[in-house]
């Protein structure tokens, strides 16, 4: 089995005996306060907590920033799901790059320089892209000067960038943190509505982590993301998104400019459970096969274990009963409000 990939900060927090597990061929980080051995700690609810109500920050440097002249632009409208055109310095659109299929190879950020467009986009896709769109990647290992992805979360870092206004929806810009010398590029996006994404020099990814932990800013793990992910209805790129689905069985054929197609036979919908569920579990409905997990978390606050699901199209409206692991589960809205008193009362 070959090695996990490292992040960013790979080094760093096997150095600090971070709670790790290797998630999609990488080694993520899991928590932050747990035990290094692989027995998990209370920091989950705590990391949760400081992302909804306070502040935390996440590696992300599976994603990474490629650039590409505005010259040559125009290739990404034949490559992408919807390309640059008429993004002006500043803005940003989501997009995807698919498969002869339909199927999703890559989810994508383009964000609008005033001499580039640069491209976010997840480091197994950089190097097809880069043959596509023939830009040289360089040797197969990352650069210093690559920018790569963090998330930051919370409503207490607002007033932490120096900027004259606050982002709005879809745009980027330059920025610096107060008190810290490390540039990142800050961007407001759908996928992260209650934070940014920052991009910073995967050389500078350390001093960045650092400043934010001194200034207050909590470590997030990936086991709090997903439980915030879940609680939020955001399905993510190589977790609940890859080359087994579509735009719209992922339900981002809106958001990503897809051209629309045929009903799809499956959906991604969210289920609140009671038993512990793994990645690739079946989903059953009266001993029949009807969809699979892709992602599952245990809620932090009082209230069921949540979980993303890929259901058969009968069993996808909201309310609906299905079994995982011989144990009840109910279907939910991907972004409707929790229905805790109908679980409660499905599994009594």
């Amino acid at each position: 089995m070959p090695e996990p990939l490292l992040l960013a900060l790979g080094g760093l927090f096997r150095k600090r005996r971070i709670l790790r597990a290797d998630k999609g061929g990488w080694e993520l980080p899991i928590e932050f306060h747990g035990d290094s051995d692989g027995i998990a700690g209370s920091g989950v609810a705590d990391e949760y907590y400081a992302a909804r109500d306070e502040s935390a920050l996440i590696d992300l440097s599976r994603w990474e920033l490629l650039s590409l002249p505005r010259a040559r632009a125009g290739l990404l409208d034949r490559l992408l799901t919807q390309g640059a055109r008429g993004l002006r310095p500043g803005q940003s659109r989501r997009s995807a790059w698919l498969d002869d299929e339909g199927r999703v190879r890559a989810l994508l950020h383009l964000l609008a320089a005033e001499e580039d467009i640069l491209i976010e986009c997840s480091r197994e896709a950089a190097a097809g892209l880069c043959g596509q769109l023939g830009l040289d990647r360089g040797a197969p290992s990352r650069e210093p000067g690559s920018m790569v992805a963090f998330g930051l979360l919370g409503p207490k870092f607002r007033g932490m960038f120096e900027t004259a206004a606050p982002l709005k929806e879809g745009e980027h810009r330059d920025a610096r943190l107060p008190g810290m010398s490390v540039p990142v590029r800050a961007l407001k996006t759908q996928d992260l509505p209650s934070g940014f994404l920052l991009y910073a020099a995967l050389a500078q990814a350390e001093d960045l982590w650092n400043g934010l932990q001194s200034a207050g800013v909590g470590p997030l793990g990936y086991s709090a993301f997903d439980s915030h992910r879940l609680v939020e209805g955001l399905p993510w790129y190589g977790f609940d998104v890859d080359e087994r689905c579509t735009l719209e069985e992922a339900g981002l054929q809106e958001a990503c400019g897809g051209a629309a197609g045929p009903k799809p036979s499956a959906r991604l919908c969210r289920l609140m459970l009671d038993a512990v569920a793994m990645p690739g579990d079946k989903v059953l409905s009266e001993g029949r096969e009807v969809g699979r997990v892709t992602t599952f978390e245990v809620e932090p606050t009082v209230g069921p274990c949540l979980a993303f699901a890929y259901l058969s199209e009968p069993w996808c409206e909201s309310g609906t009963r299905v079994d995982v692991n011989r144990r009840p589960a109910l279907v939910a809205g991907m972004r409707a409000p929790l229905d805790r008193d109908s679980f409660k009362e499905l599994i009594i």
